[in-house]
């Protein structure tokens, strides 16, 4: 079992020098195409808590507060530490998504490592960056990481618990401001927080229950009140987040259908048919034994089966957008854990247990090889820093340069959002300069205009006249945040 347990151990390392590290060096900020920019999280710190700061020079203390409805507060509070550190916000933010990552493949492992043992959590560990949606939300700026990660912390702590004679109280309130904390950053902790309660009743009784929910209440109740205090109504944050999934769903989406097929593209078939077998056969342990008191186990399967349940209901009624696989992550990785749980099993030989260390290590090649070509292939075109940067040379309020969406330009100053669609044209082809002035809004707005053709060329009109710049190819159009 020591040699097994080091094979374990190798695959960590693999998965943290082969996949995380190239995939983090090779990235740029960007999420998937389908998804949302990476760098948004960014803005949203910035205008958060310097709404009234159009130019800071340098970091400094927040200057204002101003709430965002779009997003939870805890996305914001997050990614404004880099700045307020007097970090690079890109890189610094990068580095805490990062971080909030290698803490959920750490509360990974150690869910599994209470119900199956500890080198099966050394492998759930490794397997976890198999999972190309996991390891991309790793390496970019955004909130799945550090949800995940207060998640799973959660469901660790209280797994543990349940093989301890008696639960300790302080483990259980922290457990519970870990889930009480992920309300912060995404609103279907409201469907996940009384899952983990209900599990956390059955496997270790009504009163550490009632702890854990005792110290998911105020950060809950707090959120409800700020809804409260921008709307009038504590669900209304729910129901715009719910409205604007509907809205971004594409035409004759089946989000069922789209379910499915993410998880057979992250967890690949057999993983998927080992997670789905795991649950089947612990539902049917349920039925015929019922649920062993104080058993890692059963939590486990308890907040398996609710969280799959609860992502189903959201889904069924359009309040989560499968087809964005950062929405999933959570999902994604209980199934992980599952497949990996079942497939060691509570006694194995020590060839059933090399045959799960070699299923992993070409779980985590696959999925890894994907991730390292998401890297590659969502790397921003070399001209859109270099405009950016021009962009902030030459426009002093500017306060961070970025850019999203292929061909999206973002550059962050005290002007409004400015969308420019594809140059008009002259009767020989040429660019229409008149049409074009036309068309500011502003005598001295600052305008990003694009050429439909490959390679596109921009022109960037002032006051003081035109300045010619080659940027990016655009199919449609180029939209600059200012």
């Amino acid at each position: 079992m020591k040699r097994i347990e080091g094979l374990a151990w190798v695959l960590v390392a693999v998965a943290l020098l082969g996949v995380v590290a190239p995939a983090f060096v090779q990235s740029d900020n960007v999420h998937s195409d389908l998804e949302t920019v990476a760098y948004d999280r960014i803005a949203l710190s910035l205008r958060t808590f310097w709404a009234d700061q159009a130019s800071p020079d340098g970091p400094s203390l927040p200057t204002s507060f101003r709430v965002d409805p779009n997003f939870p507060l805890g996305t914001a509070a997050l990614f404004a530490l880099p700045y307020g550190l007097g970090l690079d916000p890109v890189f610094g933010s990068r580095l805490l998504t990062l971080f909030s990552a290698l803490l959920a493949a750490l509360g990974l492992g150690l869910l599994v490592a209470a119900g199956a043992g500890r080198t099966a959590g050394v492998l759930a560990a490794a397997a976890v960056w198999g999972l190309p949606a996991f390891t991309r939300n790793a390496v970019v700026t955004g909130e799945a990481a550090p949800y995940t990660a207060a998640l799973l912390g959660s469901a660790a702590l209280l797994a543990w618990e349940c093989k301890q004679p008696r639960a300790r109280t302080a483990r259980l309130i922290l457990a519970g401001a870990l889930l009480g904390g992920t309300v912060l950053f995404r609103l279907d902790a409201f469907a996940l927080a009384p899952v983990w309660i209900v599990a956390v009743a059955v496997s270790l009784g009504i009163s550490s229950a009632g702890w854990v929910a005792a110290a998911c209440l105020p950060l809950f109740a707090g959120h409800a009140l700020v809804s409260w205090h921008i709307y009038g109504s504590a669900t209304a944050f729910a129901r715009r987040a719910a409205q604007v999934t509907k809205q971004n769903a594409a035409f004759h989406d089946q989000p069922l259908l789209r379910l499915l097929q993410a998880l057979a593209d992250q967890l690949t078939l057999p993983g998927c048919m080992l997670a789905l077998a795991a649950a089947v056969f612990a539902l049917m342990a349920v039925v015929r034994t019922g649920l062993k008191h104080r058993s890692p186990l059963s939590f486990f399967w308890l907040v398996l089966l609710g969280s799959a349940g609860a992502y189903l209901a959201m889904i069924g009624t359009g309040a989560m957008q499968p087809r964005l696989h950062r929405y999933l992550v959570p999902l994604l990785v209980l199934f992980l854990a599952a497949a990996l749980m079942f497939a060691w099993g509570a006694i194995g030989t020590s060839l059933r247990r090399f045959i799960v260390v070699a299923l992993v290590a070409g779980f985590l090649c696959v999925g890894g090889r994907e991730a390292l070509r998401d890297a590659r292939d969502l790397r921003l075109p070399s001209a859109v820093p270099e405009l950016a940067a021009w962009i902030a040379t030459e426009h002093s309020l500017s306060m961070v340069r970025v850019s999203g969406y292929h061909p999206e330009m973002v550059v962050l100053t005290g002007l409004s959002e400015t969308v420019i669609q594809p140059l008009p044209r002259s009767s020989r082809g040429a660019l229409d300069v008149e049409a074009l002035l036309e068309q500011r809004k502003k005598p001295n707005d600052l305008v990003l205009v694009a050429f439909a053709e490959d390679p596109l060329s921009a022109d960037l009109a002032d006051a003081a006249g035109r300045l010619a710049l080659q940027v990016l190819r655009s199919d449609q159009h180029v939209v600059v945040y200012r």
